[in-house]
Formats: structure tokens, sequence, C-alpha cells
């Protein structure tokens, strides 16, 4: 009941205010991230460009990385940019010193970006199916030799797959679905195995999976050909796009010694050799 002498013409406006004021209140918010975690020159320059530019790409350099890297205007790849370098998804353990890393839904690169400056002796596989993806990839790559990119979907098996928009139609959440056989649009699925058995891996020390509900089938088939020789396993799952995408893993990691834990979005699972068993 409204007060008297308050109408909801009064009303309408407070509230429009109250929204411009929340609006307002959260692009501050997000300004002063940019600064703490990048400080003041490089998160000044990377939110001035990340909300201003127009339509195209536009380059972010960073103090800390070799070469800049880009991102495409009003898309995801601003928030793939939050989650890989102000939010430091991908930190891990300071004793990690892995010699292989293999990136599973790789979109734009900036994961491997992050994982070519942190370990620049790592040998870096980077996975993904979208075509367009793959190019800013293969930009944002370009100057770290010891990246591969694979422009493939990954799987359990072999087989063809067709490239699907997510459910926000945005870069960050295509998916893949099998077809019954190979078309102009389909593109090679690659096994975790197969990237094994191609570049003559006896490990991968860093295996980091965002694959957009694809884990529910990586994890449901042969999957105990490669997980013996996977160190740490860093992966997003689904069940909020996909119910019970996240099973089959959940079931992998019970019949192995995995510790698991989380970071952001992220469950961090090593896996532990040495075990004790009394």
């Amino acid at each position: 009941m409204l007060a008297e002498g308050v109408g909801a013409h009064t009303i309408l406006p407070i509230q429009s205010d109250m929204k411009q004021l929340l609006s307002l209140v959260q692009k501050i918010n997000g300004f002063l991230y940019y600064l703490i975690q990048l400080g003041a020159k490089d998160g000044w320059k990377a939110y001035r460009r990340s909300v201003s530019e127009p339509a195209g790409t536009y380059a972010v350099q960073m103090k800390h990385l070799r070469a800049p890297f880009y991102l495409r205007s009003g898309t995801s790849d601003r928030g793939v940019f939050e989650q890989v370098f102000l939010h430091k998804d991908y930190e891990l353990s300071q004793d990690l010193n892995p010699a292989v890393i293999v990136d599973c839904g790789a979109n734009i690169g900036l994961a491997s970006v992050f994982f070519a400056n942190r370990y620049p002796k790592a040998k870096i596989i980077a996975v993904e199916p979208e075509k367009n993806n793959v190019d800013m990839a293969r930009r944002n790559l370009q100057p770290y030799p010891n990246v591969s990119i694979e422009a493939n979907g990954v799987w359990n098996k072999d087989c063809h797959l067709e490239v699907v928009a997510g459910p926000d139609g945005q870069p960050w959440s295509f998916m893949v679905r099998p077809v019954a056989q190979e078309r102009p649009d389909t593109i090679p699925a690659i096994s975790i195995q197969g990237i094994i058995d191609k570049y003559n891996l006896s490990r991968i020390d860093i295996l980091k999976i965002d694959i957009e509900c694809s884990e529910s089938e990586l994890f449901a088939e042969n999957v105990d050909l490669w997980i013996g020789k996977i160190g740490t396993i860093v992966i997003e799952l689904h069940d909020w796009m996909k119910p019970l995408t996240s099973k089959t893993f959940l079931q992998t990691m019970a019949r192995y010694d995995f510790a698991v834990t989380q970071k952001g979005e992220n469950i961090i699972a090593r896996q532990i050799f040495d075990r004790q068993v009394s």
C-alpha cells in the first residue's frame, strides 16, 4: 500500500534512478578491479578499451606478457580475459613445473597465453573446434613457438563433429555433437589418447578442460587408456547447461587417486601417483 500522496508516478522515477545508480556502482567496481589486478597503467588501458572500442578487434598489452593479445569487441572475449588474467582461474600450485600442457576448449587462446608465459619451457597443445575462435587463437598464440594448435573438437573416440551455438550465442559457448558421417561443415574429433599418440607424449602434466558439456562424453568411454598419464586436471563443469554432465568425470575421480579442490569456476584434480597403501 502506498503512503498518502505517493503515487506510482513517483515510485517509477525513483526505481529508474536506483537502476542507474546500481549500474554506475557496478561500472566503478569493475574499473577498480581492473586497476587492482593489473596495476594502474595496464588496468586503465585494458578497461578503457574493453568498454569503448567499436566493432572489431583490439589489442591488450600487459607488462608481464611477452606479447599483446587480441579481443573482439562486444563478445564474450572480455569475459574470457577477465577469467584468465583478472580472476586468475589458471593460477595453480607453485610447485608445478609442467613439461606438457593440453588446453582443451582453447577458445581464443588466452589460457594458453597464460600458460606459455607462466611455463615458458612447457610444450602446449591448444585444441579448439570453432573456426573463428581458432583464427583468433592462431593470432594470439603466434608469438609462442612452444604452442601447437589443433582445430578439432575433443571427444572420446574418432568421429566427426558438428559445431553448434551455445545457449547465449557467444563465442565462449560453442558446443559439438557427433554426426553419422563427414560433411563439409563438420570437423574431426580428437581424443586425449589421440593427442598423446600424435605428439608422442608419455605424460600430460596439466590437462585443462572447458568443452561446454562434452566432458560428459569425454569421460564416458576409453578414459582408462589415458587417465593414468595425467598429472593435474583443471576442468569447468557444465551441469547448469546440461544436467549430469559432471557424472562421468566424478565417477572417474572416484576410481583413481585424485586430490580434488576448487578455484573459481574450475575443479582442480591432482593425481597422487605415490600414495602409500597401508
